[in-house]
């Protein structure tokens, strides 16, 4: 983004300055799932490693959605900035994709000139974390609840003729067991991966553009 200027008739001028964000986002991410990782088991410390779990997940989202927007202000500077963050016009994205790939996509297009498919494990690893933020955010317990399963009896005839089977009783012994979101994405050791799973967005970012990427490993190192 270049220095801005922007006065009003007899106001002041104000001069905008960036302030970047984004490395702050991701850095926090990382120190969570460093965090997460240093409890020795998934029982151990349970509500503090569900609230560093989650925390991964947050932070590395906001990286995302601002380091989209960020490197936007560069690379599309002669397009509408409005329409880019909206995904409209020439920005419109298609169904069953989050605004945040689609603008991921588009940057590399426009960019670097790298053309990546939103099938590839770059854009599908990072959606998993997106819409795992959803899922958090947008919390509905029967979407998130563990879901234990049992099968009810064989059906009975009744002195009425009519066939009943008891769908649940307390002796009944479960078939199956799902394990809900927490045990699933936030307690077993996913902070790592979904760290990852963002921090490969960036530093796919600095190899399209053929940079060197080891200040970016130094500053935001792997784990």
């Amino acid at each position: 983004m270049p220095v801005v200027m922007q006065s009003q008739g007899d106001g002041p001028t104000i001069q905008y300055r960036r302030i970047h964000l984004t490395g702050l986002y991701l850095q926090s991410a990382r120190k969570a799932a460093v965090a997460s990782l240093a409890i020795s088991t998934t029982t151990e410390n349970l509500d503090e490693r569900v609230e560093l779990g989650i925390l991964v997940v947050m932070w590395s989202v906001l990286a995302l959605e601002a380091g989209a927007n960020q490197f936007a202000e560069d690379v599309f500077a002669k397009y509408n900035l409005n329409d880019f963050d909206h995904c409209k016009k020439e920005f419109q994205k298609p169904a069953r994709i989050s605004k945040t790939i689609w603008k991921w996509l588009k940057l590399f297009a426009e960019g670097p000139k790298t053309m990546i498919n939103l099938s590839d494990s770059l854009f599908v690893d990072a959606e998993r974390v997106i819409q795992l933020r959803h899922r958090l955010s947008h919390y509905r317990p029967q979407d998130t609840s563990q879901k234990v399963y049992y099968q009810p009896t064989a059906p009975i005839k009744q002195p009425d003729g009519r066939f009943y089977r008891e769908m649940w009783n307390a002796d009944m012994k479960p078939t199956k067991v799902e394990p809900s979101l927490v045990e699933s994405e936030l307690v077993a050791n996913k902070s790592r991966e979904n760290f990852i799973a963002v921090r490969n967005m960036f530093a796919r970012w600095e190899l399209a553009y053929g940079r060197d990427v080891s200040e970016f490993n130094k500053t935001i190192p792997s784990i």
